[in-house]
């Protein structure tokens, strides 16, 4: 899809807003005083439609919030249907051509997240796929590692 930074650069002062939230500490958690235990954050996108959730963790890697940013909103959801059945088909495949997709998304939302102050929290934070690559993308490092959570 030659048009995916296109597309993803329309989303971009709606993801920002969301991320300038995240960095000042909002981090959607069911109880305001486990704040002190977030250790890691944790976003994850739901291909083909690039969906986006977020939720802290503590140590134990135990889940302590949640929030769908952007409202749930599809970034590719104005993509022809034979298209989106396409990329699901590559996703499944995990093809080079998937890789190349997940490279770009990865690094956008990398460069919103250091944008607008996500860096300055100095907490880890990865982006997570929801395919069977058992990979994660470090935001701060921005570069891809195994997933240690898949046992």
């Amino acid at each position: 899809m030659e048009n995916l930074k296109e597309i993803l650069d329309e989303f971009a002062p709606l993801l920002a807003t969301e991320l300038r939230l995240i960095s000042q500490r909002n981090f959607a958690l069911e109880d305001e005083e486990l704040s002190k235990e977030v250790s890691t954050l944790v976003f994850e996108y739901f291909f083909p439609l690039l969906e986006i959730s977020f939720y802290p963790t503590n140590a134990d890697q135990d889940q302590l919030g949640y929030k769908e940013l952007m409202e749930g909103q599809a970034i590719l959801g104005g993509i022809p249907e034979n298209q989106l059945a396409l990329l699901d088909k590559e996703r499944n495949a995990l093809s080079k051509t998937y890789q190349d997709l997940g490279n770009t998304f990865a690094h956008w939302f990398a460069n919103i997240w250091e944008q607008n102050g996500g860096k300055d929290l100095d907490i880890p934070a990865f982006l997570l796929t929801d395919d069977d690559s058992m990979m994660k993308f470090d935001l701060n490092k921005k570069i891809w590692l195994k997933d240690d959570s898949y046992k």
